[in-house]
């Protein structure tokens, strides 16, 4: 009992924390389409002859100036070449207008997006960057189910706040969908974004949740 307890616990903590807003972050805005950092002639030759592919989500460190200084994978491809040639080329070609905090000092900030390699029967390569709609939230605990970035669409009514949350792709954690859903309806519910809300539209996003650890004393 004591466990459910303390699981109950971590989940509102969960959802609190993101529907107080807290934790959102800025998103640094690309000087260049994300699309064009990679592409086809960019597939590993072995990787495309042996018809290895998959669909591998990033995240991008940006430093102060715009550069990205570290590239993580969220979520594999399934193969390591492929991962490790698809971060070389961002840390390369990726720049960023630099991201400043409420004073208007240049900051660091994170960049998430989605590669997708694919290989037809003959080898051929074709690579297709891109960059979907993404939210990043920091909390102070995940439930323990919780296995990677939830995918949701969220279809917005013209005006007034007519929203409908769907979960796409499932984090693993029914408490971690609700709270990424709550977190959509409350941007969609946002006045600037009703007041530039002109028709009815449905978007998809990709939710990831993290936890921030303490700098050692």
């Amino acid at each position: 009992m004591g466990g459910q307890r303390s699981m109950f616990l971590v989940m509102a903590l969960l959802a609190a924390q993101v529907a107080q807003g807290e934790s959102v972050r800025p998103r640094p805005k690309p000087l260049s389409p994300p699309h064009t950092w990679i592409n086809d002639d960019d597939y590993p030759k072995t990787a495309a002859e042996e018809r290895r592919a998959g669909l591998l989500r990033y995240r991008l460190e940006v430093d102060p100036k715009g550069f990205p200084v570290k590239c993580s994978i969220l979520r594999s491809s399934t193969h390591e070449e492929l991962d490790r040639e698809a971060c070389v080329l961002l840390l390369q070609r990726a720049r960023f207008a630099p991201v400043r905090d409420t004073d208007g000092k240049p900051i660091t900030a994170d960049f998430t997006g989605v590669i997708s390699w694919n290989s037809g029967t003959d080898g051929s390569a074709n690579v297709q960057p891109s960059s979907p709609d993404t939210l990043d939230l920091t909390v102070a605990a995940l439930p323990a189910d919780y296995r990677g970035p939830v995918r949701a669409e969220i279809t917005v009514g013209e005006g007034a706040i007519t929203t409908n949350c769907r979960i796409l792709e499932s984090s693993g954690s029914g408490a971690a969908d609700r709270a990424a859903c709550r977190q959509l309806e409350a941007i969609a519910a946002d006045p600037a974004a009703k007041a530039a809300r002109k028709m009815a539209s449905t978007r998809t996003y990709i939710v990831s949740f993290r936890t921030d650890t303490p700098a050692t004393p």
